[in-house]
């Protein structure tokens, strides 16, 4: 039961999530990419002020042989406008990519997607000293313009891309023409959430259960015995077929009350009264 439910909650943390590739780690240096597309973002928290970073990305040929171009698009974007400044060209002809403004700032991500003439991109970032920002996140998928082979699947607007980039929860064509909406991967997502819910509380409900039973089990074993006594007759509760007995009527006269209680004196107790001694005679 812990392995299948290990196996579900890796599964589902998965599903729809791809390695990012951070741009600060490759300043200065070219990334070698052998997958069918990367996710590649400025850095892991906010810019600093004033960063510069100047990085060449490659992409290796398709599996049909064809040679690759790279389309890339801009997932996200939260920047200074003015004062930032990102900058993609090709990496052959150092020319600005198709349908690419001459830099990008600001907030709001360009529509379409941009496409190189060759298998290598350069990607130039640079920050003013005022405030920072979270920065940007590239979606960067290699494809060619040639017939769809069976692993591969055609965009909207004419891109082989690979098969399996389908319906996986990120728009690598620019205009979600390869997502599903309630695909595969989001009905799995959630089906496999709640599985995992489930298991989880039957298990933390179970072990409460066993742990109060252990707990009553001893409290029972180390507990007294008290015995039962009667009750006796005057707290006796009568039956309901039991006739009532009356009342023991006491009277309550005046003699009853002296031969009861006597009562005090009602004057003060008489006087002493003195007792001449017996005068003794002289023995002759």
């Amino acid at each position: 039961m812990f392995r299948v439910i290990v196996f579900l909650a890796l599964w589902t943390c998965t599903i729809g999530h791809t390695p990012k590739e951070y741009l600060e780690d490759y300043c200065g240096k070219t990334l070698y990419h052998q997958g069918p597309w990367l996710r590649l973002k400025l850095t892991r928290r906010d810019y600093p002020s004033n960063f510069k970073c100047n990085t060449s990305v490659v992409f290796s040929d398709t599996n049909s042989g064809q040679p690759a171009r790279l389309m890339v698009v801009v997932h996200k974007l939260e920047t200074k406008c003015p004062g930032d400044r990102l900058t993609l060209v090709d990496g052959n002809t150092s020319v600005l990519l198709k349908e690419a403004k001459p830099y990008l700032c600001g907030k709001h991500e360009p529509k379409d997607a941009m496409f190189t003439v060759s298998s290598s991109l350069i990607v130039n970032f640079q920050s003013d000293a005022s405030e920072n920002d979270d920065g940007f996140e590239l979606y960067i998928t290699r494809f060619h313009l040639g017939i769809c082979d069976p692993t591969e699947f055609r965009c909207a607007r004419g891109p082989c891309i690979g098969k399996s980039l389908q319906c996986d929860d990120h728009d690598q064509c620019g205009d979600e023409s390869d997502e599903c909406g309630w695909g595969f991967g989001l009905v799995a997502a959630l089906l496999g959430a709640t599985c995992l819910g489930s298991l989880l509380t039957i298990l933390v409900f179970c072990c409460c259960c066993s742990k109060f039973r252990s707990r009553c089990s001893k409290s029972n074993s180390r507990g007294r015995i008290i015995p039962v006594f009667r009750r006796s007759e005057t707290n006796r509760t009568p039956a309901l077929d039991e006739p009532k007995k009356a009342p023991l009527e006491v009277p309550l006269s005046v003699s009853h009350l002296e031969q009861t209680h006597p009562a005090f004196y009602s004057l003060s107790p008489p006087a002493y009264t003195a007792i001449p001694l017996p005068t003794k005679t002289p023995i002759q």
